[in-house]
């Protein structure tokens, strides 16, 4: 193609047909069409210039075609114009894209743009990227290659053209809303909100660079500019003063309502695949170690620091969100019967099972009743946390233990029934919460809120934190929650612990999860429980400076103490229960593998530690029953097969 000859014709159609909008927007269109797919580089180069210097020149025109050059000018974001692993420095057509927007943004007229801009928004999607993409030719010019230099970056495909997109498209939105007249701007203003909300819903799921988005919103809003209002209605002498006061008030209001509810909308849904590492944070911080973030993490902790502030500038009182938040979760479950009215196990059951869905189908009702803008949920869930990262100090230290189970019930619960509700930053915000309440009350008022607390809460509780942490990815996240398990299982009844490790061992499908029971059970049974004092410096990991006491005067005062006992006894049913469990796992035939032997391993582990207390018969059973299986002729294909002949000797050696 000539391209001389096309840009030509390009001036020509601007100055004949500058009183013809429509023909003249149709022929850049075909023009456009053109040119992608039969020009070179260098041709789209050369036609862009061709057309921002037109813009330029020509405002007049701009005012009137602006509205249809976006969906044009976002054509060139494609592979055979842009080199994908290259920096945008070296990709001409980028910049020249995005001036041409800025001309349209400048000099197009402001409501038609924002229309054009708000539809073209809330239409990107990942997934028809992708589809575009699949369909240009996947073969590379020798001019793409030689492009690249020594500047090569990874990127994905699919995001860069998307966050290409989505960027030039925020910004046209940006400047020219700033540029909209009117007596009623936050109609305008949500019609951006909206776009923007859409847009995030449709794409969050399927890209992995949140923090792009979050920067974009976060620009957005601190950049916002409420709009004067138009001369000619101060001037209209049919408007009273009084009523253009009252209308401007309320439309501020409105205004701060909907970047308030941007804010809360991206601290929620931008992060909901995120896993925070607050809690582990707050762990190490307890502990006195050190805490590494992973750079990806920093940069959304950035990020999420700087809505943390911006937060102040539109009046938006986090605590007091936060504290109607918890009133809100617990209303999600005051209808719930304590246990004194629950006639039998079944019933029991049966509630529990409720439990699980309670946050589900109250967040659907809430959407169904919904009438007004609200904040959502999640974000102001997650700046509560932020709260801490920025400040170092919790929002709100007095939270209880009860308040703490409920919060986390609400925010793990839903995503069992649709993973539109599953929110990973929200998970790791809600076990932070949970060590805080451990960390800031006393161990009575610990135990005495356990107990205050429905058992089938108490057992919903301990077995969500297990089901997250057995699909949760971090070892290092896994770990330290398996240690808030711990902690959590010590102020319980001791029969709920003991029955939600028993319940684990005969129903989870998680190997690694019986481990983790089975080990903690033991710590249980074998540790004491201790002055209060000192429970609280383990449950808290801190180096308490000790009150200064007279110990002298405090033996003479103080009652005789009282003989040590575990948290878990044990009794003759207990050892019963976990014998037959052993024997189950033991003689199955069915599951064959490591974890199978590991499992195994772990469970004469546990018995060679309480082999003190434990009952001797039982024992000389589970010993028989091993040597039946793990003996001189089993071949070990594996070194745990011979660890397990080695524990079951030091088992025979106790007896």
């Amino acid at each position: 193609m000539d391209i001389d000859i096309l840009c030509s014709n390009l001036e020509k159609a601007f100055n004949e047909q500058s009183d013809d909008p429509v023909t003249l927007a149709t022929i850049i269109d075909m023009y456009v069409s053109q040119i992608n797919e039969e020009g070179s580089r260098d041709n789209k180069k050369e036609f862009l210039t061709t057309l921002l210097e037109l813009l330029k020149a020509n405002p007049d025109i701009v005012r009137n075609i602006g509205w249809d050059l976006p969906k044009d000018l976002l054509k060139f974001y494609n592979k055979g114009s842009v080199t994908v692993s290259a920096r945008l420095n070296s990709n001409p057509i980028v910049g020249l894209v995005m001036k041409c927007f800025n001309e349209v943004a400048l000099s197009g007229n402001p409501k038609e743009c924002l229309l054009t801009g708000c539809e073209l928004l809330s239409e990107l999607t990942a997934t028809r990227i992708a589809g575009q993409l699949e369909e240009e030719d996947e073969d590379n010019t020798e001019e793409e290659e030689e492009n690249l230099g020594n500047q090569e970056l990874h990127r994905d495909p699919v995001e860069f053209f998307l966050f290409l997109n989505s960027y030039v498209l925020f910004e046209l939105i940006q400047t020219v809303l700033k540029r909209i007249n009117s007596l009623y701007p936050s109609k305008f203003l949500g019609m951006a909100v909206s776009a923007i909300t859409k847009f995030v819903r449709a794409n969050i799921d399927d890209i992995f660079n949140a923090a792009f988005i979050l920067r974009r919103i976060y620009t957005f809003c601190k950049s916002y500019i409420p709009p004067e209002m138009p001369k000619e209605l101060l001037e209209d002498d049919k408007l009273k003063k009084e009523d253009l006061d009252r209308i401007s008030a309320d439309e501020a209001a409105l205004q701060g309502q909907l970047l308030r509810s941007l804010c809360a909308f991206a601290m929620g849904y931008c992060l909901k695949n995120k896993p925070t590492k607050l809690d582990l944070e707050y762990y190490h911080r307890l502990r006195n170690t050190q805490c590494k973030i992973p750079e990806y993490n920093e940069e959304l902790l950035s990020i999420g620091k700087r809505f943390y502030q911006l937060t102040f500038a539109f009046d938006f009182d986090i605590k007091e969100q936060f504290l109607s938040y918890i009133t809100e979760t617990k209303g999600i479950y005051k209808a719930l019967p304590p246990d004194t009215e629950i006639p039998n196990e079944e019933t029991r059951r049966a509630i529990g099972q409720v439990v699980y869905q309670l946050a589900y189908t109250y967040q659907l009702q809430k959407l169904t009743k919904l009438k007004h803008l609200e904040l959502n949920p999640s974000g102001i869930f997650n700046l509560s946390g932020l709260h801490y990262e920025e400040t170092g100090k919790h929002l709100y230290p007095e939270i209880s233990m009860i308040d703490a189970i409920y919060l986390f019930i609400r925010c793990t619960t839903p995503a069992l029934f649709s993973q539109t509700y599953s929110n990973e930053y929200c998970k790791g915000t809600a076990r932070y919460w949970v060590w805080v309440a451990i960390t800031n009350n006393s161990f009575k008022d610990l135990c005495q809120q356990m107990n205050e607390l429905p058992t089938y809460i108490r057992t919903v509780f301990l077995q969500m934190i297990l089901l997250q942490n057995c699909n949760q990815p971090n070892e290092e996240t896994r770990m330290i929650t398996f240690t808030l398990l711990t902690r959590i299982m010590c102020l319980m009844p001791e029969d709920t612990s003991f029955d939600f490790v028993l319940d684990t061992l005969l129903t989870c499908p998680f190997i690694h999860a019986k481990i983790a029971v089975l080990g903690i059970l033991k710590d249980l049974m074998l540790r004491n429980c201790q002055s209060k004092q000192s429970l609280e410096e383990q449950l808290s990991n801190l180096d308490l400076q000790p009150k200064e006491t007279n110990e002298n005067e405090n033996a003479k005062s103080s009652p005789p103490s009282l003989p040590p006992r575990p948290y878990v006894t044990v009794n003759e049913d207990r050892m019963a229960s976990i014998h037959s469990v052993a024997i189950m796992t033991i003689q199955d035939e069915k599951t064959k593998g490591k974890d199978h032997h590991i499992l195994i391993l772990n469970f004469l582990n546990f018995f060679n530690g309480l082999s003190q207390v434990w009952d001797r018969n039982l024992l000389e059973d589970i010993h028989s029953q091993v040597a039946s299986h793990y003996n001189e002729g089993t071949e070990e294909t594996i070194p745990e097969v011979g660890f397990v002949k080695i524990a079951n000797d030091t088992l025979k050696k106790h007896l």
